[in-house]
C-alpha cells in the first residue's frame, strides 16, 4: 500500500486529498494552536475530506458561483473551504479578513477584479464584520457560512477539471495600489508541488510547523497543499501567535518535533530579539533538519545571527535553506539541498553598484556578502536579462531575472496588456521566450541564482511589500511646504536595521521658513497612518534638486547612492534616535508597589513605565515633541509592535488584556487610564478573594 501521494501522476489537489483520506484515513493532516501553545482542533486526512465534500456540495447547489472569495481568520476553516471550492470546480480567491473599521479599498478592488459573487467566512466572523460591507461596491457579493453544517457530503459529485484550468487566484499588490490577481492553474499546482518535494525532501512522516498566513502564497502552497500531497502532519499557529511571542513557534518545533518550517528573514530577526536566555536554554531544536527562508531577499547576517544565537539548542546552519519564489510562479523558483547549508560570495560594492560582480575576500571592508537562493531544478528555467534592451547579459553581470517553465501561471486576471508585458517577454538576442519578468535583479554563477535587488524599488518592511511611489505621494500630501511628486522613497541597512528614509523637495516659497521638526511629524504620521510603516529619515532638499532622469522619473538608486555618499543639498535631516532595546525586568514587586501608591503618583510611574516599553518595543527614542495625547500609531508602532507592546504589559503588569488594546487606547494618557483602571479592578478582586478566604476559615473544622 502506498505511504505518500509524492510518486502520483494526477494533477489535481482534489486527487491528492482523494488519494490521502483512503489510504491515511485516519492519520491527521492539521491541527491548530490558537494560541500558539495548546491544540484545539484538528482534521485527519478522512475529516478534511469530508468537510471538503460537504462544502462543495453546499456550493455545488448555488445557481451561479464560479469565482468564491474566501475570507478566514487563520485556522482549519479557511483549509476546509479552499479544498471546498477545488472540490465543487469552482476558482478560490483567498484574501484576508479586515479589522474593524479598516478601509476595504483593496478588498473591493479583489471583488471587482475576480467577479466573485459569493463569500465564504465564519459564522461568528459574519456576525461581527458583515455590516462592514454595506456600501455599493459589495452590492452584488452573497454571503454564506461555510461552518453553518449546511450541505451533504454524500452529495458531492465530482467534476473533471483540465490542467489548465485555473484553481485560485492569488492577489499582490500592483504599484498604483490596484491588486493583481494571478492565474494559478491546476498544472502549476502540480508542478510546484514536485519541485517544493523534489528540492526539499521531506523525511517520511516528519511534522512541520506554520506559523505564516495561510491565504499567502507561501502558507498556501508551500504548508496548505504541500501538507496534503505528501500525507504529512502540520501544525498551524496564527501569525499574531507568532509575532507576540516569537518563542512559541520554535517550542512548538521542539515540542512536536517538526523537521521543516520557516519564514522570512524578520521571522529570524524576531526570534534573535525577543527570545530570553531562559526560553532557549529550555529548547531543543535538533530536529530542524530544514529551516527555509524565502520570499525576499535572504540577508547573511540574518543566518549568522540566527545559528550563532541558538547552536546551544542543537540547531545547525546547515539546515538553512535560502530559496526564491513568488505569487507568480506559483511560489517555488529555486531552492539548495537539504542539509546544504547556504552559499555566498563576498562582492566588491561599488562594482555591484555598476551591475557587476567582482568576488572579494570575506574580510574586505568593501565587500558585501549575497546569499545564494539556490539552483535551479528541472522544469525551471532563468535568464538574467539587461532590464533596458531585454538582451542576455554576460556571466557574472547583474540584470533582471527572468523565468520560464511549467509553475509560471497563467498571467494577471483581467489585465491583458500587464500580463502581456509580465509574462509574454523574450530575450532579442536569442530570440527565446516567452519569459516571466520577475521585477528582481540578480545573477548565476554557475548554476546558483543570486538576488541582488528589485528593480520595481519595492520596500520591504517585516515582509511586506509597499511600493515607493504610494509612499512618497503620501509625503507630498501631508505638509504644505512640500512639492508634490519630488520626492523619493527607499531604504538603507545599518548594522541593526533596515531603514526607510525620504528625500523630499521644500516648495521655493517655503526655503527661507520652515519648521523642519514639524513638517517631519506630518509626514510620520500620514505615512504612519496609511502604509502602517515608519519614516526612519526625513532629508528635506532644496527646490529642483532631486535626481530625476531626462524623462522626469525619480532615480530612486542615484537618490540613494546620494544619501549615502552625503552629497545632497540639504536643507534639514530630522533622523529618528534609535536605541538599543531593552528586555523588561520587572516583575511582581513592581505591580505591588504601584499599588501603594496614591492615584496621581500611581499614574505618573505608569506614564513613565509605557514611555520606557514604547521606546525598547519600536527601538526608537519617542521624539521630544511627542505629547501624552499623541496618536501611538504616528511614532513607528506598528503591527508587531502593538503585540509586542501588549506582551511586555501582561508579563510586567501581570494583566489579561485585549489584543486590540492599541486599536482602542491609541496615546498615551488614554493607555494610562485604561490600565490604571485594570490594576485598580485587579486590586479590588484581589481584597475580595482574600475577605472570601478569611470567611471560609471561619468554618475550617466545622
Amino acid at each position: 500500500m502506498k505511504k505518500s501521494y509524492a510518486d502520483a501522476q494526477e494533477l489535481s489537489p482534489v486527487a491528492a486529498l482523494l488519494y490521502q483520506a483512503e489510504y491515511k484515513h485516519d492519520s491527521c493532516v492539521f491541527s491548530y494552536m490558537p494560541d500558539g501553545e495548546v491544540i484545539s482542533n484538528y482534521y485527519t486526512f478522512g475529516q478534511l475530506d469530508r468537510e471538503a465534500r460537504r462544502i462543495a456540495s453546499m456550493l455545488q447547489d448555488l445557481p451561479v458561483a464560479s469565482r468564491i472569495l474566501l475570507l478566514f481568520p487563520q485556522g482549519l476553516e479557511f483549509v476546509a473551504a479552499f479544498y471546498g471550492c477545488l472540490y465543487a470546480g469552482m476558482t478560490a480567491v483567498p484574501a484576508y479578513p479586515p479589522r474593524a473599521n479598516q478601509k476595504l479599498h483593496r478588498l473591493s478592488a479583489i471583488v471587482r477584479d475576480s467577479g466573485a459573487t459569493l463569500a465564504l467566512s465564519t459564522v461568528s466572523w459574519l456576525e461581527r464584520f458583515q455590516n462592514q460591507f454595506e456600501g455599493r461596491q459589495f452590492a452584488g457579493l452573497r454571503w454564506m457560512a461555510s461552518d453553518n453544517k449546511h450541505g451533504d457530503a454524500e452529495q458531492w459529485h465530482g467534476l473533471e477539471r483540465d490542467g489548465n484550468d485555473i484553481a485560485f487566484l492569488q492577489y499582490t499588490s500592483g504599484s498604483t495600489g490596484e491588486p493583481k490577481g494571478v492565474r494559478v492553474s491546476y498544472d502549476n499546482i502540480f508542478h510546484n508541488q514536485k519541485l517544493i518535494t523534489r528540492s526539499f525532501q521531506h523525511p517520511e512522516n516528519a511534522n512541520s510547523v506554520c506559523w505564516l498566513p495561510l491565504y499567502h502564497d507561501m502558507g498556501l502552497i508551500g504548508n496548505v497543499i504541500q501538507t496534503v500531497y505528501l500525507g504529512v502532519h502540520n501544525i498551524l499557529m496564527s501569525p499574531v501567535s507568532f509575532l507576540q511571542k516569537p518563542y512559541r513557534w520554535l517550542k512548538a518545533i521542539d515540542e512536536y518535533q517538526a523537521a521543516t518550517s520557516g519564514g522570512p528573514n524578520f521571522a529570524y530577526d524576531l526570534c534573535v530579539d525577543k527570545v530570553t536566555p531562559d526560553q532557549r536554554d529550555s529548547l531543543d531544536l535538533s530536529c530542524w533538519q530544514l529551516a527555509y527562508n524565502g520570499a525576499e531577499p535572504v540577508r547573511a547576517d540574518t543566518l549568522r545571527r540566527f545559528s550563532e544565537h541558538f547552536k546551544t539548542c542543537g540547531f545547525s546552519d546547515s539546515a538553512f535553506f535560502p530559496c526564491y519564489g513568488m505569487a507568480e510562479t506559483t511560489i517555488f523558483i529555486s531552492g539548495g539541498d537539504r542539509q546544504g547549508g547556504f552559499e555566498t560570495v563576498t562582492a566588491d560594492k561599488n562594482a555591484l553598484s555598476d551591475n557587476r560582480v567582482i568576488a572579494v575576500e570575506s574580510g574586505n571592508h568593501n565587500g558585501v556578502q549575497l546569499v545564494s537562493s539556490g539552483h535551479l531544478w528541472d522544469g525551471m528555467d532563468v535568464a538574467i536579462v539587461h532590464p533596458g534592451t531585454n538582451c542576455s547579459c554576460a556571466e557574472l553581470e547583474i540584470g533582471e531575472i527572468w523565468v520560464k517553465g511549467d509553475s509560471v501561471a497563467r498571467g494577471y486576471e483581467n489585465k491583458t496588456k500587464e500580463s502581456d508585458r509580465s509574462f509574454n517577454a523574450h530575450i532579442v538576442d536569442l530570440d527565446n521566450g516567452p519569459y516571466l519578468r520577475t521585477g528582481d535583479l540578480g545573477f548565476l554563477q554557475a548554476n546558483s541564482l543570486f538576488v541582488t535587488g528589485r528593480l520595481k524599488d519595492l520596500i520591504i518592511v517585516r515582509g511586506k511589500n509597499h511600493y515607493p511611489g504610494d509612499i512618497e505621494i503620501t509625503a507630498a500630501a501631508s505638509h504644505r511646504a512640500l512639492r508634490k511628486y519630488a520626492g523619493a522613497a527607499f531604504q538603507v541597512e545599518t548594522r541593526s536595521k533596515i531603514q526607510l528614509v525620504i528625500i523630499q523637495e521644500l516648495e521655493r516659497k517655503y526655503l527661507r521658513e520652515f519648521d523642519s521638526s514639524e513638517i517631519a511629524t506630518s509626514v510620520r504620521q500620514a505615512v504612519s497612518a496609511k502604509h502602517e510603516i515608519t519614516v526612519d529619515c526625513l532629508v528635506l532638499i532644496k527646490t529642483n534638486s532631486l535626481p530625476k532622469a531626462s524623462s522626469g522619473k525619480v532615480q530612486r538608486r542615484l537618490c540613494r547612492s546620494r544619501y549615502l555618499a552625503d552629497d545632497l543639498p540639504v536643507l534639514a535631516l530630522d533622523r529618528l534616535d534609535e536605541i538599543n532595546p531593552q528586555t523588561s525586568e520587572q516583575d511582581g514587586a513592581f505591580v505591588a508597589q504601584l499599588l501603594t501608591l496614591d492615584p496621581v503618583s500611581r499614574k505618573q510611574s505608569l506614564a513613565l513605565y509605557l514611555n520606557n516599553t514604547i521606546q525598547n518595543s519600536i527601538g526608537y527614542r519617542l521624539p521630544d515633541n511627542v505629547t501624552a495625547d499623541d496618536n501611538v500609531f504616528d511614532y513607528g508602532v506598528d503591527s508587531v509592535a502593538t503585540v509586542d507592546i501588549k506582551s511586555r504589559l501582561e508579563d510586567d503588569l501581570q494583566l489579561e488584556l485585549p489584543i486590540s488594546l492599541l486599536w482602542n487606547y491609541k496615546t498615551l494618557n488614554a493607555l494610562v487610564e485604561y490600565l490604571d483602571s485594570q490594576l485598580v479592578e485587579k486590586k479590588g478582586k484581589a481584597g475580595d478573594d482574600d475577605k472570601l478566604a478569611e470567611f471560609l476559615r471561619q468554618f475550617e473544622g466545622v
